[in-house]
């Protein structure tokens, strides 16, 4: 027997919203346009499984990671992880010595960024 999953009228508007009109798995454009009248609908809900996704949705980096790596690599890698966190919704960790931080290297304005997403540091003292 297959349970059918219903999916939310929300979820349904965000799922159309962020598909820019195509299918996130095939790229099937899910409305097209007739030659004369309205537009009709291709696209269906298919691929959709409801529930929750099993992936935990977060990247973890320890500092060992960019043990020998140019500090604008760092840097780089730092903005690249911080956009697609940004993008995708999943979270990103790492953990960094503060020896290890490439405040010199960061685009412009990803060093005030980055400082408002640490959310513990530990010194000596701690």
């Amino acid at each position: 027997m297959q349970i059918k999953k219903s999916i939310s009228p929300k979820a349904i508007k965000l799922l159309w919203g962020k598909s820019h009109n195509r299918c996130a798995i095939c790229k099937t454009v899910l409305i097209k346009q007739k030659k004369e009248g309205s537009p009709y609908l291709v696209g269906e809900m298919a691929h959709i499984e409801g529930g929750k996704s099993v992936h935990p949705e977060l990247l973890i980096h320890d500092n060992t990671i960019f043990n020998g790596i140019d500090k604008r690599q760092i840097a780089k890698a730092l903005e690249l992880a911080a956009k697609e966190a940004a993008s995708t919704g999943f979270q990103y960790i790492v953990t960094l010595n503060s020896d290890q931080v490439p405040y010199n290297d960061f685009k412009e304005g990803f060093k005030d960024e980055f400082e408002n997403a640490v959310v513990l540091k530990l010194t000596d003292a701690s």
